[in-house]
């Protein structure tokens, strides 16, 4: 991880020196500023595997603290645990998206990750935005 966009990164698996962004396969940044690279296609695996994590570590807090109270479970929950929650839903309504897995001082029972949204924004992986409309398919010449 890395705060900060200069190169050369470290891939963010395999700690392998990536000295410019057309040699990674992957460019993540998250909306606090922490950058990964991702070297190859295995370490991007390893990557997602390690983000869902995450995802899951926040599924587990918020099924813990919604024990059918009267109280609404978010507002039982300090602020930046409430931030976490919001991100790791806003990440589920976009499936490119990935949660930030950077190790943040928290209390005890907190998520010990900064749990923000990230977005791939650069590398060779990249899946370009499916704006663009499928060809026609091809006229069969048929007998007249």
């Amino acid at each position: 991880m890395a705060t900060s966009d200069e190169w050369p990164m470290q891939c963010a698996c395999c700690k392998n020196k990536v000295k410019e962004e057309s040699e990674c396969f992957g460019l993540w940044k998250c909306r606090q500023d922490h950058y990964f690279v991702c070297c190859t296609v295995e370490c991007q695996r390893m990557f997602d595997k390690r983000c869902h994590k995450v995802m899951d570590a926040i599924e587990k807090r918020e099924r813990k603290i919604n024990n059918e109270g009267q109280m609404n479970a978010l507002r039982r929950l300090p602020p930046a645990e409430r931030r976490k929650m919001k991100q790791k839903s806003e990440a589920e309504v976009h499936d490119d998206w990935l949660i930030c897995p950077a190790d943040v001082k928290v209390t005890d029972r907190s998520v010990p990750s900064c749990a923000f949204c990230m977005q791939q924004i650069g590398g060779y992986g990249k899946k370009e935005p499916s704006s663009a409309k499928a060809p026609p398919p091809p006229a069969r010449g048929g007998a007249d």
